[in-house]
């Protein structure tokens, strides 16, 4: 399911009305793209991509699963920030941008959060393979959208519980993702 945000309807959920007629905290937007036309659940605000471009609006022809895939980008682009400040609080600056002969540990949660992200970048080789693939062959339907959308949740899922030291969850995360990406290479065979 496609989770982006008009322009318009962003700079009138800041105004404090919305153009589409929902109410400012209601759970569903229309997809932007011209493509089948769904329901689907928004981000709440801060967490939403705003796309300034206007003449995006009328030009996007983004299938849902490509554009689950940039959300699936997105978090990969920040799961990386918070260990390495921890790096830079532990260490200090010079250490953690250079080499140093003994460097102090990281904090555990934080050795966790670069496991589950390079867990992450493993798995967006096949997951952005398979999207890319499904898109070549102009493969979307209702089960390739949503294996899109379980895949970033859980994928959210392991990288919060793997950071937390959850392990039953982690690994059920894990499970679903892959299940997920089995999901879309199935619609694909």
């Amino acid at each position: 399911m496609l989770l982006f945000f008009e322009v318009d309807s962003i700079y009138q959920r800041l105004k404090g009305s919305n153009s589409n007629g929902l109410c400012n905290d209601s759970p569903t937007r229309k997809q932007s793209f011209s493509g089948p036309k769904r329901s689907i659940p928004a981000l709440p605000w801060p967490i939403g991509i705003v796309i300034l471009h206007d003449s995006w609006k009328k030009e996007n022809k983004m299938s849902a699963e490509l554009g689950t895939l940039v959300w699936v980008l997105a978090l990969q682009l920040i799961m990386w920030v918070p260990y390495i400040l921890n790096v830079v609080m532990v260490r200090g600056l010079v250490d953690a941008v250079g080499y140093p002969a003994n460097p102090k540990p990281m904090a555990d949660w934080a050795q966790r959060m670069k496991a589950a992200h390079s867990n992450a970048v493993e798995n967006l080789v096949v997951f952005a393979a398979l999207v890319f693939v499904a898109n070549v062959a102009g493969i979307s339907n209702d089960t390739t959208v949503l294996a899109c959308t379980v895949y970033f949740w859980a994928r959210v899922v392991h990288f919060v519980s793997y950071t937390l030291g959850v392990p039953w969850v982690r690994t059920l995360a894990f499970a679903v993702s892959w299940a997920a990406m089995v999901a879309i290479l199935m619609q694909l065979l």
